[in-house]
């Protein structure tokens, strides 16, 4: 005979299961909803067992098994009225549903084999083992909670001879010897009778009854102001004294960290406009030295040609400047290893116009004729050796037209003096590892075009970007 599987849901009704051969327990009822459904594809031979709370879900269940009267679908009931109400409800609609009460559900079962159950892995052994942790624990809280009263009892004392401080023996943590009960101070009387117990009237011996009184004759003392209270309240605020001291010490010490601190950012901010000043040194500055004429001082020469020989960067631009006869803004472009064809052989200087918020203001386009001149810097030289170009744009180049993008292209000279000549007159070029580059503007009449210079456009595409 095959066994059936059996598919149990337990919402935590069945404290225990039997050891049930194919036996799988389920506390979702979705976990349960796909098990069945992966069986039924496999033609397997099962049963369902669920709880009366889940004829809800009836209606997902009925979908695996509307096809399949062979499966049946045990419901159980702790309630025999309710068992009964919904067996009369359901009746016809579901042929293989089985009502059963809960206790005789597992007798009902077809096809069972008593063996190992395996059960999902949140199963009901886990619910058993949380109920022994849970009653472990409350077993423990009650223990400790025992022994915590047991101490504090056990801290209150009988009262002895050497003790007379008011505090300790009217906070209850002294017995009287005679009853047993804790010490108050109802137990006094002012009146110098007898002391006796407050709870059970028990009158106490005299050392006690002194001992008592010793207290309350102090408590008093201390609450009436005197020679001695005041001694004593001297003795306090000199005890007091290192404390103080010790305090405003802490306070001075932080005075004098957070001045130390607000010194030391004002000489580090000292030290950030030196550092700036000093790499201020190694940038490139352009100077307007006329209306018409601006100097490009070209700081780092050695390390930019080295850059451009190796090949990249092959070019640097000059900061931005405004030329105040013409107010176009502009600046200059070097190829310290020549440009495109010039390359290796020539040093390659150009102009760009660049986009402004004044060009609306301007005349366009550009027509003002452009001298750059390399200067001779080296004051021992009898004969000036500065090299000058010049072009007069041609107007209808791209170069010269109001920008559109940020700067136009370039427009100068490919071939503006050659390495072999720089190098040999070097010195007279190159002083603190820096060049001077002069541009000049001068007016010329709209009529005239032409050029000696060289478009920026004639370079190869790959340097359009270096």
């Amino acid at each position: 005979m095959t066994s059936r599987k059996t598919f149990l849901f337990n919402d935590g009704t069945f404290s225990a299961v039997p050891r049930l051969k194919l036996l799988f327990v389920f506390q979702h009822i979705s976990n349960l909803i796909t098990s069945v459904k992966a069986s039924i594809e496999k033609n397997d031979l099962l049963q369902v067992i669920i709880s009366s709370a889940q004829l809800t879900n009836i209606g997902d269940l009925s979908i695996l098994i509307k096809n399949n009267d062979n499966v049946p679908v045990y419901v159980y009931y702790t309630d025999e009225k309710e068992l009964q109400r919904d067996k009369d409800s359901y009746a016809g609609k579901f042929s293989n549903l089985i009502f059963c009460l809960q206790g005789s559900i597992f007798t009902n079962l077809q096809g069972c084999e008593i063996n190992e159950s395996i059960q999902e892995p949140n199963s009901v052994k886990k619910n058993i083992l949380l109920n022994k942790i849970k009653k472990m624990t409350e077993n423990i809280k009650r223990k400790r909670l025992s022994e915590s009263e047991q101490s504090n009892h056990s801290k209150k004392r009988s009262l002895e001879p050497d003790d007379t401080n008011p505090v300790s023996i009217f906070n209850g943590d002294f017995l009287h010897r005679n009853c047993g009960h804790s010490i108050t101070r109802s137990c006094y009387n002012s009146e110098n009778g007898p002391i006796l117990c407050s709870t059970c009237s028990a009158v106490s011996r005299s050392a006690t009854s002194q001992i008592i009184s010793n207290a309350v004759n102090m408590e008093h003392r201390l609450s009436t102001p005197s020679s001695s209270t005041s001694r004593e309240v001297r003795l306090f605020n000199d005890s007091r004294e290192p404390i103080i001291h010790r305090t405003k010490l802490s306070q001075l010490t932080a005075k004098l960290m957070a001045e130390s601190i607000e010194q030391l950012k004002i000489k580090n901010a000292s030290l950030q406009e030196r550092l700036r000043l000093t790499h201020s040194i190694d940038q490139d500055i352009v100077r307007l030295v006329s209306v018409d004429r601006a100097e490009w001082k070209v700081a780092s020469y050695v390390e930019k040609n080295a850059n451009a020989i190796q090949g990249y960067p092959r070019s640097f631009y000059s900061p931005s400047f405004h030329m105040q006869n013409s107010g176009h803004k502009m600046c200059l472009r070097l190829y310290p290893n020549g440009d495109s064809d010039a390359r290796n052989q020539h040093i390659s200087i150009f102009l760009a116009l660049k986009r402004s918020d004044t060009d609306n203001l301007l005349s366009w386009p550009f027509s003002y004729q452009v001298t750059v001149t390399l200067v001779d810097e080296d004051p021992t030289s009898g004969n000036s050796r500065d090299i000058v170009q010049t072009f007069i744009p041609t107007l209808t180049s791209p170069s010269f037209q109001r920008p559109d993008t940020d700067m136009n292209p370039g427009y100068g000279f490919k071939y503006f003096i050659s390495i072999e000549e720089f190098n040999r007159y070097r010195s007279h070029y190159v002083h603190d590892n820096a060049l001077l580059i002069r541009v000049e503007l001068r007016p010329i009449d709209p009529d005239l075009t032409g050029s000696t210079g060289a478009d920026e456009n004639d370079m190869t595409p790959n340097d359009r970007n270096d």
